[in-house]
C-alpha cells in the first residue's frame, strides 16, 4: 500500500502568507539592489553597465540575503496590523505549534544580526573596492 508523502494532520500555510510575503521580498529586494548600485555609480561616477563584476556582486548579493530577514519582520508586521490577516496568522500559529507574534519577531531580529554582520562588510567591501 502506498502511504501519503505527508500526514493528514499536518497543517499547511495559508496562501495568504506567500500572497503577502512574496510581493515585499522580490519586489523590496529589486529596489533595493536597484538603489545601492544606483548609489554605486553615483559615488564613484561611472555608468551602471559600466560598473565592475566584482563590485555588483559584493553589493547585490548580500543586500539580497540581508533583505530577507527585514522583508519577513515587515510581513509579520503587517500580518499582526490588519485584523483579517492576523486572525488567519494566530489561527495557524495556534493549530500548528507555532510561535507567536512576538516570538517570531524576536528569533528574525537574532538572524537579522547574524545577516548584518556578515553582509553589511562585505557591502561596504563592494562600495570600496
Amino acid at each position: 500500500m502506498i502511504h501519503d508523502v505527508m500526514p493528514s494532520d499536518v497543517q499547511r500555510k495559508p496562501v495568504a502568507y506567500l500572497l503577502l510575503i512574496l510581493p515585499i521580498l522580490v519586489g523590496g529586494g529589486v529596489c533595493l539592489i536597484a538603489a545601492l548600485v544606483g548609489s554605486y555609480s553615483q559615488v564613484k561616477g561611472v555608468a551602471r553597465s559600466a560598473m565592475p563584476n566584482l563590485n555588483g556582486l559584493l553589493i547585490a548579493l548580500p543586500a539580497f540575503l540581508l533583505w530577507i530577514p527585514i522583508s519577513l519582520l515587515m510581513a509579520n508586521v503587517i500580518l499582526y496590523c490588519v485584523p483579517p490577516l492576523r486572525r488567519i496568522a494566530e489561527g495557524y500559529a495556534a493549530q500548528a505549534g507555532r510561535p507567536g507574534f512576538v516570538e517570531s519577531q524576536k528569533t528574525l531580529l537574532k538572524v537579522l544580526g547574524v545577516f548584518a554582520l556578515v553582509c553589511l562588510p562585505l557591502i561596504v567591501l563592494g562600495f570600496v573596492l
